[in-house]
């Protein structure tokens, strides 16, 4: 579902979508504070303009998303990025980059948390059109260890929104300058 939605195959993930199981019967919480299931859709349906269907599943996440912090999960940093990435999906850029700040002060201290949800942040960022923060996320990303892969990273669908921006071109450039 992943590679299809990356591929900009929206149908096709969708598709795959069906055969992923429905995390909401999982013992333990989701990840990111919302299923799984629920925010690969959210995604698919945000990258297809499918507004009606995204407003519907925003909804739904973020109900979910709330019980969860009502229950005293305010502190957990993965939560944190499950609202930035609603926020982003709202169209909401100052929310979604005080979010993601949020999470660099409460959480990014972890380093095997920044490890693999840095490359989230930056895609959360991308799609929130803060090309600038994207910009320096990624920057950061490609200098750490981190999951952003600089051969693959910039030509995902997250960054569709800034590809155009100056800071983001020269990144780009630069990268393929140095073969990434």
């Amino acid at each position: 579902m992943f590679a299809r939605t990356m591929a900009r195959d929206y149908e096709g993930a969708l598709e795959a979508l069906t055969m992923m199981p429905d995390s909401t019967q999982d013992a333990r919480p989701p990840a990111l504070g919302v299923p799984d299931k629920l925010l690969a859709e959210l995604q698919i349906r945000w990258f297809m303009g499918d507004d009606e269907r995204a407003k519907t599943l925003l909804k739904e996440a973020r109900s979910i998303l709330q019980k969860r912090i009502a229950d005293g999960s305010q502190h957990d940093t993965r939560a944190l990025l499950g609202e930035a990435k609603l926020a982003a999906t709202e169209g909401d850029s100052p929310e979604t980059q005080r979010l993601i700040r949020r999470w660099y002060r409460e959480g990014a201290w972890d380093v095997p948390e920044r490890v693999q949800f840095t490359d989230q942040v930056c895609q959360t960022l991308a799609a929130a059109g803060a090309a600038e923060a994207a910009d320096q996320c990624l920057r950061t990303a490609f200098e750490e260890p981190s999951d952003a892969m600089p051969f693959l990273e910039p030509y995902l669908p997250f960054y569709d929104g800034i590809r155009e921006e100056p800071e983001f071109v020269q990144l780009v450039a630069g990268l393929e300058a140095a073969g990434a």
